[in-house]
C-alpha cells in the first residue's frame, strides 16, 4: 500500500478519526504507559486521543469483566455471563435468547490465547492483525462496497454485540464487523468527566490488514471511492 494512496483515501473518504491497528503479539511493548481502562475505554483513548494501550493477563490487565470474557485474560463461566446479560443489564429477556446470542458471537481464537493486545493510532508501515475505523454510517456504506468491488458478500450483523469484539471478530468471519458501539461502552463506561467520549453519529467497521490495502487498491476505480459515475443524475423538483 503506497503511502499516496493511502493519504488519498483518507482525505477523499473525510475520515475524522485515525485508524487504528490492532495487534496480537507474543511481547509486552516497551515505552507503553500503563493506565486503568477498559478495552473499550483504551480503543476510545486510540481513535480520540492517539494514545496507545496494551492488556495481557500477568503484567498489565484490563478491567472490564466481559473483555476478560470474550478475550480469555480469565477463564469466566458462561452462567456468569448469561447472568450479567439477563439480570444485570436486561439486555435479552431470559437464558435462552441469550444463549443463542453468545451461540452467534465471534469466538476469540484458541491461538491467540495469552498473547498481549495492543491497541495503537494506525500507521503506514504496520501490518496490523485488524484495523478498526471510527466512520459515520455512509462512510461505512463506501467502505463496504469499496471490498464489494471485486466479490460480492453477504454480511451478517448481530445485534447487540460488545464494542470490543471488533478487534478480532474480522480474524475469525474473514470479514468486515460492523460494530454500532454497545449502549453501555457509550452511555455508562464510556461517560468520563461526565462527557460521553464516543461521538454519537459515529460507529465501528474492523476489517484485516489485507482487506484495508484491498480497499485502498480499489479506491480510484469504483463509484464507492474516487471514480465519478458516468450516469447523469435525474432533474427533480426543489425540496
Amino acid at each position: 500500500m503506497k503511502e499516496q494512496d493511502f493519504k488519498k483515501f483518507i482525505q477523499m473518504l473525510g475520515v475524522k478519526y485515525p485508524l487504528v491497528g490492532i495487534f496480537f503479539a507474543e511481547k509486552t511493548p516497551k515505552n507503553y504507559k500503563k493506565r486503568n481502562d477498559t478495552v473499550c475505554t483504551a480503543l476510545a483513548r486510540a481513535f480520540l486521543k492517539k494514545q496507545a494501550s496494551y492488556f495481557d493477563r500477568t503484567s498489565h490487565h484490563q478491567l472490564c469483566r466481559g473483555a476478560d470474557y470474550y478475550f480469555k485474560f480469565e477463564n469466566i463461566e458462561e452462567e456468569e455471563v448469561i447472568k450479567n446479560y439477563v439480570k444485570d443489564e436486561c439486555v435479552f429477556s431470559n437464558k435462552s435468547v441469550c444463549e443463542k446470542f453468545i451461540q452467534n458471537t465471534p469466538k476469540f481464537p484458541k491461538k491467540l490465547t495469552g498473547k498481549v493486545l495492543i491497541i495503537k493510532p494506525f500507521i503506514i508501515n504496520d501490518a496490523p492483525d485488524v484495523v478498526a475505523l471510527l466512520l459515520s454510517p455512509s462512510q461505512v456504506g463506501r467502505i463496504i462496497g469499496l471490498l464489494n468491488y471485486n466479490a460480492v458478500e453477504k454480511l451478517n450483523v448481530l445485534p447487540s454485540q460488545s464494542t470490543c469484539i471488533s478487534l478480532f471478530a474480522p480474524l475469525v468471519t474473514g470479514k468486515p464487523h460492523i460494530n454500532f458501539i454497545d449502549y453501555y461502552d457509550r452511555y455508562y463506561q464510556g461517560v468520563i468527566d461526565n462527557k460521553i467520549i464516543w461521538p454519537e453519529s459515529h460507529m465501528i467497521i474492523s476489517i484485516t490488514h489485507k482487506q484495508l490495502c484491498e480497499i485502498v487498491a480499489n479506491f480510484n476505480k469504483s463509484a464507492h471511492g474516487a471514480f465519478v459515475s458516468r450516469i447523469v443524475p435525474k432533474k427533480v423538483d426543489n425540496f
